[in-house]
C-alpha cells in the first residue's frame, strides 16, 4: 500500500474543496513548527500555502468544518452505542472514517447546521473533550470546529483511515438533525437500559412514544435499536410489548409512559431524551399529546413526498461488477453437489486477499463472514478455504446456531458491525429459518429476505444467500427454479445460477438470471478437479441448459432422480441418514423412492455411537468403487 505524505493528503483535500490546517502529530490541537496556532478558525490555506505548513515533518491534518469547507458536517460518534446504532439512524453517506478500535465513528455530510453536542446528563460536570470523556455521545460538528482527518495518527498510535472514501451526502438540514437526535436518545437509553426491569421500561417507553404520536413501526424500530446496543436477549418480547401497548391505546385501556420510565431510569435521563425527541413537558408528564412528534408519523399524517431534484444520485458499488453488488442481497442457486459451497469459498478467498474476481482488477482485501450450516468448520470449511488459497486471518465463521427471526437478525447485524466484513455468506439460507417459517409463503419469506437486504444496505456489505433448486426446477423458468417462495428472488438485486450442462457434466458455470442494477453479466465457467477449484473464463452455458434434463432421458423417472441425489449428497463422504431423508423430502423425493435408490446403488448403512445412547445414529455411505469414481 502506497503511503502519502501529509502534504500530499492535504493537497488532495484542498482539491475536494476542504479547508485544511496543520495539527500536532498524534494530537488534535492545530499547531505549526511545534507551536500551537491561534486564530486557526480564520486560517484559509490555498494549494500554494501548503508546502510552508506541511513540510515533511510528522503531523496530522485537520479539516475546518461548516462554511470554510462548503458546509461540510461531521457527525462525530463518541460512544460505542452510537457507533453501533449509526447505520440504523443516520442517512447513508459515502464518506465515513475512523480507526481500527473505532471504525466508522465519523460520518460526513453537506448541510447547513450549527455545532450541537449530545451529552449524557449524568456526566455534565466532566470536562468536555477530555481524554476518555464518557459524557459525550454524539456531536454535530460544524463552523468553528475542526476534525482530524484520515492521513493522521490518533493519540493512541492508531492510523486514522477511510472506511468509505467517497462523496459526503447532501441531506436535508432538519432531517439530519432529527436523525442525530434520535440516535443520541437511543444511545443514552441503551446505556442505562435497566437489567431486571427491562420489560417494564420497554412498556413505559412504548406508551410514551405512542402517546407522543409515534407510529407503531417507528416505535418498534427505536426500541429494537436500544435492545441491540444494550445486548437485550429478550428483544422479541419487547417488540411484542409495543404491539400490545398500541392495542391498549386503541381501545382506551391504561398504559404506562414517561412518568413510569422516570421511576425506572434516572429522571435526568428521561428528561434529556424527551428534550432531544422534542416531546413537550406536558406530554412527558402525561397531561396532553405532543406538540411535535420529532419526525414520527401518525395514521392521519399526510404522505411525505420528496422532490427528485433534491435527491443526490448514487453510483452502485460492486464487490464483483455485474454479479455481486455491495450493500445488496445476492442469491446463489444450484443443485446439491454442484459445488456451490466451494464456489462461495473461492469468491471469499478472492475478497480475503484482494486478488480480484474474474474480469476485475485486484482490490483492497476485506473480511468475510460465513454462516455454514452443512459443513464442519474444522474438517470441511477450513480445508476448503486452504485449498482455494484464502487468507484465513480475514475469514470469520459463525460457531453457534442462529435463527433469522427478529432477535437473530439483530445479532447478525451486531456481528457485522463488529467485524466489518465486505462479504457475508449464508449457506444454505433455509438452514437458518429455524424450521418456523413456511418457505413457500411469501409473507413469511419476506420477513427474512427484506431485513437481510436492509442489513446489507445499512452496513454496506454484500450478502450472498445460497439456495438449492426445487424438484420441478421451475418448469425450466430460471427465476422459479429455487425451492421456496419467489419472494427471495424479488428481494435479491442479483440472482446467480450455478450448474452444469446435463450432457457434459464437466462443463460448469455461473449464469446470472437476474440483475436489477446493471446489464446481465456473461456466464463465467469454473471446474472442480483433483480437489481444486479453477475459474475457466467466459462460458457458453445457459440457464436453460442447466435446468434441462439430459437429452437421452427426456422422461427421467423419480428413481433416477433419487439416485442422482444420493450420489451428489454422499460424494464427500458419510452422511446422517436422518439429514438425508429430510433433504430428500425438501427436494420432492419420497422416502420409498429414496430407499429403492439406496438399494440399487448398494449404499451401506451403519450404526454409530454408543448403543443405547442419545448420540447413536445411522449413517449412509457409497460403496468403495463409487467413492473412488
Amino acid at each position: 500500500m502506497i503511503t502519502q505524505s501529509s502534504g500530499e493528503v492535504a493537497s488532495s483535500y484542498v482539491a475536494r474543496g476542504f479547508s485544511v490546517l496543520p495539527v500536532e502529530h498524534k494530537g488534535k490541537r492545530p499547531a505549526h513548527n511545534g507551536r500551537l496556532l491561534t486564530g486557526w478558525q480564520r486560517l484559509r490555506l490555498t494549494e500554494s500555502d501548503l508546502p510552508a505548513y506541511f513540510n515533511g515533518q510528522p503531523q496530522n491534518i485537520g479539516v475546518l468544518l461548516g462554511d470554510p469547507s462548503g458546509n461540510l458536517i461531521d457527525i462525530d460518534l463518541d460512544c460505542p452505542e452510537a457507533v453501533l446504532l449509526a447505520p440504523r439512524f443516520l442517512p447513508q453517506t459515502d464518506a465515513t472514517f475512523g480507526r481500527d478500535s473505532k471504525r466508522r465513528s465519523h460520518w460526513l455530510y453537506y448541510a447547513h447546521l450549527a455545532t450541537k453536542k449530545y451529552r449524557d446528563p449524568l456526566y455534565e460536570k466532566q470536562k468536555e473533550n477530555s481524554d476518555g470523556d464518557k459524557g459525550m455521545l454524539v456531536e454535530i460538528r460544524s463552523t468553528g470546529t475542526q476534525t482530524v482527518f484520515p492521513g493522521s495518527t490518533h493519540e493512541s498510535g492508531e492510523a486514522i483511515t477511510w472506511d468509505s472514501d467517497g462523496e459526503p451526502a447532501l441531506v436535508d438540514d432538519q432531517y439530519l438533525m432529527d436523525r442525530s437526535a434520535k440516535l443520541s436518545a437511543a444511545s443514552l437509553l441503551a446505556r442505562y437500559w435497566p437489567k431486571g426491569s427491562r420489560n417494564d421500561a420497554a412498556n413505559a417507553l412504548a406508551g410514551g412514544l405512542l402517546r407522543a404520536g409515534w407510529s407503531e413501526d417507528a416505535t418498534v424500530k427505536f426500541i429494537e435499536a436500544i435492545c441491540l446496543a444494550a445486548h437485550d436477549e429478550e428483544t422479541a418480547a419487547r417488540v411484542r410489548n409495543v404491539v400490545a401497548t398500541a392495542a391498549k391505546l386503541q381501545d382506551g385501556s391504561h398504559v404506562t409512559g414517561w412518568p413510569t420510565l422516570s421511576d425506572i431510569i434516572d429522571k435526568q435521563i428521561v428528561a434529556r431524551v424527551c428534550e432531544w425527541l422534542r416531546i413537550s413537558k406536558e406530554t412527558a408528564t402525561g397531561q396532553t399529546s405532543s406538540t411535535n412528534d420529532g419526525g414520527a408519523r401518525t395514521d392521519d399524517s399526510p404522505l411525505r413526498v420528496v422532490c427528485m431534484a433534491d435527491v443526490a444520485p448514487e453510483t452502485v458499488r460492486w464487490l464483483w461488477p455485474h454479479y455481486i453488488p455491495l450493500g445488496k442481497l445476492t442469491l446463489l442457486e444450484g443443485d446439491p453437489g454442484i459445488g456451490k459451497s466451494t464456489l462461495t469459498c473461492a469468491i471469499a478467498s478472492a475478497v480475503s486477499n484482494g486478488r480480484g474476481l474474474p474480469g476485475t482488477d485486484p482490490f483492497e482485501p476485506g473480511n468475510v463472514l460465513i454462516l455454514s450450516a452443512e459443513d464442519g468448520l474444522a474438517d470441511t470449511l477450513r480445508p476448503r478455504l486452504d485449498a482455494v488459497g484464502a487468507d484465513t486471518s480475514r475469514m470469520l465463521a459463525l460457531d453457534e446456531p442462529l435463527t433469522l427471526d427478529t432477535v437473530g437478525l439483530l445479532k447478525l447485524e451486531a456481528v457485522i458491525i463488529e467485524h466489518n466484513p465486505k462479504l457475508v455468506i449464508i449457506d444454505p439460507l433455509f438452514a437458518y429459518t429455524g424450521g418456523k417459517a413456511d418457505i413457500h409463503r411469501a409473507n413469511e419469506c419476506r420477513a427474512i429476505s427484506a431485513p437481510l437486504a436492509a442489513i446489507a444496505e445499512r452496513q454496506g456489505c454484500a450478502i450472498v444467500a445460497v439456495r438449492h433448486l426445487g424438484k420441478s426446477r421451475g418448469g425450466g423458468h430460471a427465476l422459479n427454479a429455487g425451492i421456496g417462495s419467489i419472494d427471495f428472488v424479488a428481494a435479491a438485486r442479483s440472482v446467480l445460477l450455478a450448474g452444469q450442462d446435463p450432457d457434459d457434466p464437466t462443463k460448469r458455470a455461473i449464469v446470472q438470471t437476474k440483475n436489477n442494477l446493471a446489464p446481465v453479466g456473461e456466464a463465467v465457467g469454473f471446474k472442480l478437479e483433483g480437489g481444486q477449484f479453477y475459474w475457466t473464463g467466459a462460458s457458453t452455458l445457459t440457464a436453460g441448459r442447466i435446468l434441462a434434463h439430459p437429452s437421452d432421458e427426456e422422461e427421467r423417472a423419480p428413481l433416477s432422480e433419487a439416485k442422482e441425489f444420493l450420489r451428489a449428497s454422499l460424494s464427500d463422504g458419510v452422511r446422517d441418514s436422518t439429514e438425508l431423508k429430510a433433504e430428500a423430502r425438501q427436494a420432492g423425493i419420497s422416502e420409498r423412492t429414496l430407499f429403492r435408490a439406496k438399494k440399487e446403488l448398494k449404499i451401506k448403512a451403519e450404526k454409530t455411537g454408543t448403543p443405547g445412547s442419545d448420540g447413536q445414529k445411522w449413517i449412509w455411505k457409497l460403496p468403495v468403487e463409487d467413492c473412488q469414481t
